[in-house]
């Protein structure tokens, strides 16, 4: 199965590179696009494997998350064979900012 990853998500895992690589230095912000990877790969076989994400149940697609690790979650959903990777969502904010960004 293929994945792709929505712009929007693509700039919210830049942000958040940039904030390991700013704070925690190149290896671990490395480490944490390595642990997106690997994610990557389970979805990629496993597809369904994700927790529903409660906060967006009510939309008409059915989202799942899976942990990037204990702040960071893999916002997707399933459609036509494709994983489209929508947000990288920090758990620490507020809930509804992932409602907002995800219509």
């Amino acid at each position: 199965m293929q994945y792709r990853i929505t712009k929007p998500a693509q700039e919210a895992l830049s942000r958040i590179y940039n904030v390991f690589f700013e704070y925690a230095g190149q290896r671990n912000a490395d480490k944490m696009l390595d642990r997106v990877d690997e994610r990557l790969e389970v979805l990629q076989k496993y597809p369904l494997s994700g927790h529903p994400e409660e906060l967006l149940k009510d939309r008409k697609r059915d989202y799942r998350w899976v942990s990037i690790n204990k702040n960071y979650r893999m916002i997707y959903y399933v459609e036509h064979e494709i994983i489209w990777i929508v947000d990288f969502w920090d758990r620490r904010e507020n809930p509804a900012a992932l409602q907002m960004r995800i219509r």
